[in-house]
């Protein structure tokens, strides 16, 4: 069980394959189907909707933008800086 604040982030596939993406088409793709997934949900929410399912459809938006954030935080770096995540560790130390 963990007591302490969390001061360590383990890379996951996906942010091993963004660091790899030079070209960065992974990103691209990835916000490209994320726009699609926002227009669609929107499109639901736009039309009446049960309850439950328009807060699930809510939810989904919400986290679609969320990932489109994150997605647009993690551009890629310039050509004269490496790229985050580009190390050889799996782990960060935060603190």
């Amino acid at each position: 069980m963990q007591t302490g604040p969390i001061t360590e982030i383990f890379e996951t596939e996906l942010d091993a394959g963004l660091a790899a993406d030079a070209h960065g088409s992974l990103r691209r793709q990835l916000l490209q189907d994320l726009q699609q997934t926002e227009a669609r949900l929107r499109g639901q929410l736009a039309r009446p909707l049960p309850r439950d399912e328009f807060n699930a459809t809510l939810a989904g938006l919400k986290a679609v933008c969320a990932a489109q954030a994150v997605l647009h935080l993690r551009a890629p770096a310039p050509a004269s800086l490496p790229a985050a995540g580009s190390g050889v560790a799996h782990r960060q130390q935060l603190f």
